[in-house]
């Protein structure tokens, strides 16, 4: 396992986090429903496919990558997908397009170390199409949930 570096945070990769310790941290921010006393935003270790770097800041925007559909689920593209196969190449996996997240790039890096990938092999979706990562960074804005801390 190799955790991500910095520079390797850009728009398309997919990268392995700890969400619970992301939470912990306090800082991150997500739009997923909290209804009924139950936080739908995803927890222990989860893929996320980053979308946006917040200019000027050290904010990352993701969403969360899922091997399961569910309600408000789209199947990612499988002519998309480039780089480490396994659990990658050749599997349906989707997002929710009701739950995005901010987080600090610090955070995403000092959270990825259980990625289980290496430098120069990482998971990347639509990483050389800018226009469909920014047609999934749109649909935050048609999400109902309010954005909130999570923890």
């Amino acid at each position: 396992m190799a955790a991500l570096t910095r520079a390797e945070i850009v728009p398309g990769v997919v990268v392995q986090l700890d969400a619970d310790a992301i939470r912990a941290t306090g800082r991150a921010k997500s739009n997923a429903e909290l209804a009924a006393g139950k936080d739908r935003a995803v927890r222990g270790e989860h893929s996320f496919l980053v979308l946006h770097i917040v200019p000027g800041t050290d904010t990352v925007v993701l969403t969360p990558v899922f091997s399961g559909i569910a309600p408000g689920s789209e199947a990612l593209d499988g002519r998309r997908k480039s780089g480490y196969s396994s659990k990658w190449i050749g599997v349906v996996l989707y997002i929710n397009r009701a739950q995005h997240w901010e987080v600090r790039a610090p955070d995403v890096v000092a959270h990825s170390g259980v990625e289980d990938t290496h430098v120069g092999k990482r998971r990347l979706y639509a990483a050389d199409d800018p226009a469909e990562l920014s047609r999934i960074l749109a649909l935050r804005k048609k999400n109902r949930a309010p954005w909130r801390s999570i923890h």
